[in-house]
């Protein structure tokens, strides 16, 4: 939060800043996280600053479209691992690693397998 705060108050000087943030507010309840970090990053764009912002939560990239610009990372999931491709591509990412990344890490067959149900079932 602290950090949040002298960012905020920077961008209220003169100066030009270049803000860069991983996983704003991460560590929070997600009601109260999404609130916040789409007020402070609407702040934040004030015309004068430029802000990164890194985040796997897609619902605060969709609430964020008019005011910032999605760029993202490729990946590939194979059983050797997780590839990125380093290079930006403009939107959002569409694809999803987490659970492939728990199989290929080893967990057992039915936390992934449930993890997927999980998914599928309820539409998420």
């Amino acid at each position: 939060m602290s950090t949040a705060l002298r960012l905020i108050q920077a961008s209220e000087s003169d100066t030009i800043h270049l803000f860069i943030m991983d996983e704003i507010f991460r560590g929070t309840n997600s009601v109260e996280r999404l609130a916040a970090s789409v007020e402070v990053l609407k702040y934040l764009a004030n015309g004068k600053d430029y802000t990164l912002i890194a985040t796997h939560d897609l619902q605060l990239t969709e609430l964020l479209d008019g005011d910032h610009r999605n760029f993202h990372f490729r990946e590939t999931v194979s059983k050797e691992g997780l590839f990125f491709d380093y290079q930006l591509h403009s939107g959002f990412s569409k694809t999803r690693n987490a659970i492939a990344l728990l199989a290929h890490a080893g967990y057992p067959n039915k936390i992934v397998e449930n993890a997927t149900k999980r998914i599928t079932n309820s539409g998420i």
